[in-house]
């Protein structure tokens, strides 16, 4: 039996508990799983242990997997797959290992962004390494009309830059 536990004093999210994704995917638990993450925005699965390969065949549960836009970033063997942490050769390079620190949204520049996005956590450090979740579908309700119209009659400049710092502001790149 799954029980969905939504996370105490937390804007949104929630703990999954009773599932081995090792075991056999169901339509019922994809079921279970969409609703879960779509009323909590955010759900944990805890306490898995699971191959790359297995990692892979639960994540094209959800759907087709968008490989990561820089190449170097991918998992050899498993191309829709990145690895981020400070445990491989790679990571000594600050630009690798700090590379998802910055605020982002996976894949929002892709015509048709992801719907949701993964992690699997192997080696989880004692001291930091929290990742932030933002409710955008909730910060877009919670917009003001007055911002709607400043929007909508000035416009808002979109730029999209893979470089890990923030653009400038004098129009260069």
């Amino acid at each position: 039996m799954i029980e969905v536990v939504p996370i105490q004093n937390a804007a949104h999210g929630a703990n999954l508990c009773g599932i081995d994704l090792n075991k056999t995917i169901t339509p019922s638990l994809m079921k279970t799983l969409t609703d879960a993450l779509y009323e909590h925005r955010v759900i944990l699965i805890k306490n898995q242990k699971l191959t790359k390969a297995r990692y892979l065949e639960f994540g094209r549960s959800w759907g087709t997997p968008i490989p990561h836009v820089l190449d170097h970033m991918r998992m050899p063997g498993y191309p829709e797959l990145l690895a981020v942490g400070n445990t491989e050769k790679k990571d000594s390079s600050s630009d690798i290992r700090n590379g998802a620190a910055l605020w982002h949204t996976d894949q929002s520049y892709e015509r048709q962004p992801a719907s949701a996005t993964m992690l699997y956590s192997i080696l989880v450090p004692s001291i930091g390494g929290q990742t932030k979740l933002a409710d955008m579908s909730a910060a877009y309700d919670a917009k003001t009309k007055r911002l709607l119209w400043r929007i909508s009659v000035r416009g808002l400049p979109l730029i999209y830059k893979n470089s890990g710092k923030a653009p400038k502001t004098d129009g260069s790149n």
